[in-house]
């Protein structure tokens, strides 16, 4: 293990945190070790709704609404 690097714990493992230079970045040795670890920057599901859906259900919620009015 690189002498820069240093340990986070958790529940499930360690990660391996390293300090490269801005300039030079990560080896390709330690860029393999944070892949098999998980740590990447994939894209993740979003836990909300996105802007259509939200938009889609204010129109929705608004045309439901007038038409209850005008069925009374």
């Amino acid at each position: 293990m690189d002498k820069e690097a240093y340990n986070i714990s958790y529940e499930e493992g360690t990660i391996y945190r390293y300090d490269p230079s801005f300039d030079i970045g990560l080896s390709s040795d330690q860029v393999k070790i944070r892949t098999e670890q998980g740590c990447t920057n994939a894209p993740v599901e979003s836990p909300s709704k996105s802007v259509k859906e939200i938009i889609l259900g204010n129109v929705c919620t608004f045309i439901y609404f007038f038409i209850s009015r005008i069925w009374k």
